[in-house]
């Protein structure tokens, strides 16, 4: 009697191929949102930077307090900003890190149930060629049995 069939991993194995896309996925999202707080952070240093400039520059022309007070609380408003662009870049930066693990263990999953279809495949081809040797065996000993019937038979 042939043993049945292992269980196939094949469901399992798509299963977790779909757990690491979207794990990747995930991934991929959250570096995008970094790159572009980042950039927004570059952004707004730039924007300080030319205020600043901006405010010597009327400062050294001509003196007019109440523009050079405008530089000053729109540079401070622009260091809050940034301050606070900072601090979600760091938490992005945390994200991610946890994301890149979260990827990491999707991919050993997948990678353990494809290791395992592996190894029951290569077992269930040890056992068929097992089983098909003992056919072949029996097969042969049927065909010399019946060739020595033969030879004792009287002609």
């Amino acid at each position: 009697m042939l043993k049945p069939r292992p269980f196939r991993y094949g469901a399992l194995l798509r299963v977790r191929q779909i757990e690491e896309d979207q794990e990747a996925q995930k991934l991929a999202a959250i570096q995008r949102d970094r790159l572009l707080t980042e950039q927004r952070l570059e952004s707004m240093r730039k924007i300080q930077r030319r205020m600043l400039e901006e405010a010597a520059e009327q400062r050294g022309s001509h003196f007019r307090a109440s523009e050079i007070s405008r530089y000053y609380q729109h540079e401070q408003y622009m260091a809050r900003q940034a301050s606070e662009t900072d601090a979600n870049l760091e938490a992005l930066r945390g994200r991610e890190e946890e994301q890149r693990e979260r990827l990491k263990q999707a991919l050993k999953q997948r990678r353990i149930v494809s290791k395992l279809r592996e190894r029951r495949d290569e077992q269930w081809r040890a056992y068929r060629a097992h089983q098909d040797q003992l056919i072949s065996d029996e097969a042969a000993v049927n065909q010399a049995a019946q060739n020595q019937d033969q030879t004792r038979q009287p002609s």
